[in-house]
């Protein structure tokens, strides 16, 4: 097919680097979760641990720290999601930066699964003010709330 990309897309770097920890959800229930001394981060957390805001630059640092440690420790090797294309990307502070795009669809994979909404922003859409919380979920509560 013209256009598309070789290689695995987001989902797929998911499922091999990911989810056998953190669970198909992101919850940190993987199946690999019950031998590790320390429970993995529940990725469906990290906005609500951030006042509301996917911590995109955060997440992608983080990410990039393991590909540095080349899988010492529990975190597999995350290496090979840094090579290959680079695109520009602002991550939240304004600059694009060249960034590897397996960095950059992974992070952006991470934001659907996000329990973004507090019982604040809730509150708030219920008299008509806009949450702390991503356009995308005050649509979907907004919806729930009108239906």
């Amino acid at each position: 097919m013209p256009g598309a990309k070789e290689g695995p897309d987001a989902a797929q770097d998911y499922a091999d680097y990911c989810a056998a920890c953190h669970g198909d959800g992101g919850k940190g229930d993987g199946i690999a979760a019950a031998g590790l001394t320390k429970k993995p981060a529940d990725l469906t957390q990290l906005a609500a641990r951030n006042g509301g805001d996917f911590p995109t630059t955060r997440v992608m640092a983080q990410i990039w720290g393991y590909a540095k440690a080349k899988g010492r420790g529990v975190m597999p090797d995350f290496a090979p999601m840094m090579t290959g294309d680079l695109v520009p990307y602002d991550g939240g502070d304004g600059i694009e930066t060249p960034t590897p795009e397996r960095l950059v669809a992974i992070a952006e994979y991470l934001k659907p699964l996000q329990k973004w909404l507090l019982h604040t922003d809730i509150a708030a859409v219920l008299v008509g003010q806009r949450p702390r919380a991503q356009a995308a979920s005050v649509q979907c509560v907004t919806a729930a709330v009108h239906a």
